[in-house]
């Protein structure tokens, strides 16, 4: 057996000829973040690079909600507010959940939460009726109410704009095999 027979490290099955192609091949690979094999496929990059942009939205979010519900803690005046914002929050985080697992799993992608805008109105009512008149650490924590609604809002309006660019690389590839070579790149 010569050299040039042998096999590559880490190749069993390929002769030591193709050694170099196959490391170009994977360094192509790496640089350009997807296989080569992809070269000749139509992929959505535009709805793909939203699909990343909103998990990076999703993830600063979640970021401020937490350090906004620092800001919020312990002020008992607020508690009725917090239950209201909190019902938003479990059906955005329900929502979320199915998106993530219908992505992963290729099921069907859940709809858009019906966002609840006398929720949002009752909020906003709450938070003026306890800021009013009260001490700073009241009015500081109702500021942090309103942000965070507002985040929750932008999360809401956020799920449409997931769904329509999952729905349009799933279509677009007939199986949503991009989706799927995603995942399998992330893992």
């Amino acid at each position: 057996m010569s050299v040039t027979d042998t096999p590559c490290p880490g190749f069993a099955t390929k002769p030591r000829t193709n050694c170099r192609s196959r490391t170009d091949e994977t360094a192509r690979d790496a640089a350009s973040g997807f296989p080569s094999n992809w070269v000749g496929e139509a992929l959505p990059f535009e709805d793909i690079a939203a699909l990343v942009g909103g998990a990076s939205r999703v993830r600063r979010a979640a970021q401020s909600l937490t350090v906004l519900a620092r800001m919020a803690n312990g002020d008992t005046q607020l508690d009725g507010c917090g239950q209201k914002l909190e019902r938003e929050l479990q059906a955005l985080q329900t929502w979320y959940a199915a998106f993530g697992f219908s992505l992963m799993s290729g099921g069907a992608l859940p709809p858009p939460h019906i966002h609840d805008k006398h929720d949002t109105r009752q909020l906003l009512a709450c938070v003026c009726d306890a800021a009013q008149g009260s001490e700073k650490p009241t009015a500081n924590a109702a500021l942090a109410f309103l942000l965070a609604s507002q985040h929750l809002d932008n999360l809401s309006r956020l799920e449409t704009v997931l769904s329509e660019r999952a729905t349009a690389i799933r279509t677009a590839s007939g199986d949503g095999a991009p989706l799927w070579k995603l995942r399998v790149l992330a893992s």
